[in-house]
């Protein structure tokens, strides 16, 4: 021990990973917590810590903090084989390894094949640490909505539709670039999924999400879907097929 040692220790902290790895400042992962300290005449005796006000520790080796928290309190600080002692230091972060909940109902669809369908979704999403952020809606692959905001509720009214099949009799046809029209004598609407899947996907301000989906039946097990008789119908013109004067076999994309 040195009697001309007044100078206190000097320490520092090293998180790892080193800066946030999710969104706004949040940590989506637990945290690794290295102090060094450092002393020029007497040296390090003892560094000590402690988190969120807890009791104080000695430091042997880096410790984890796994637990989710908002402003999640670090403190630091040593002392020297000369009785030195160094300021209290302090570091903040704040961890969210936890996804939102989510819940997603909706009140069926609206609609039929050739025209395409609207369903009214809902959802239900809730984060605890960080917050929600946004849900955002899908039918199959399909993107169609995002609503931002704190929640807990989400509502969405998505539009859509499959590409499908069409054969049987007609006539007035009338075909441009922009559409298809006709009148059915008898047309049958085959090629529909039996299902379509409906997807909400719920993200926290950390950047966590959760999806909830459900099967929407828009087919039939029997592939033959619908069949139109006597009546008007214009498609969009993306076709693949025969469309005569009198009869129909063409595939139509999803508009």
């Amino acid at each position: 021990m040195s009697s001309d040692d007044i100078i206190p220790p000097v320490t520092t902290h090293t998180l790892d990973p080193s800066e946030p790895d999710g969104e706004n400042g949040w940590y989506v992962s637990d945290l690794n917590v290295t102090l060094n300290a450092t002393d020029d005449m007497s040296g390090v005796n003892h560094t000590y810590y402690n988190v969120n006000n807890g009791e104080w520790k000695i430091y042997t080796e880096h410790f984890t903090i796994s637990e989710d928290g908002e402003y999640i309190l670090i403190e630091y600080y040593s002392v020297d084989k000369s009785e030195n002692i160094e300021k209290i230091k302090s570091v903040k972060i704040k961890i969210d390894q936890t996804g939102p909940v989510i819940d997603l109902t909706h009140d069926g669809a609206w609609g039929d094949a050739i025209h395409g369908w609207e369903l009214y979704n809902r959802a239900n999403a809730t984060d605890f640490i960080s917050g929600m952020e946004r849900v955002e809606f899908y039918i199959e692959s399909d993107h169609k909505g995002t609503i931002y905001g704190p929640g807990s509720d989400y509502e969405c009214w998505c539009n859509f539709s499959f590409g499908f099949r069409l054969f049987g009799l007609i006539h007035n046809t009338e075909i441009t670039e922009e559409f298809v029209y006709f009148d059915a004598l008898i047309v049958i609407l085959t090629g529909l999924p039996e299902f379509a899947f409906n997807i909400a996907e719920a993200y926290d301000n950390a950047g966590n999400s959760a999806w909830d989906g459900m099967g929407l039946g828009v087919g039939s097990p029997s592939h033959i879907d619908e069949i139109y008789l006597f009546q008007d119908i214009t498609l969009p013109n993306n076709y693949t097929g025969y469309i005569g004067r009198y009869f129909i076999w063409a595939e139509f994309g999803q508009p």
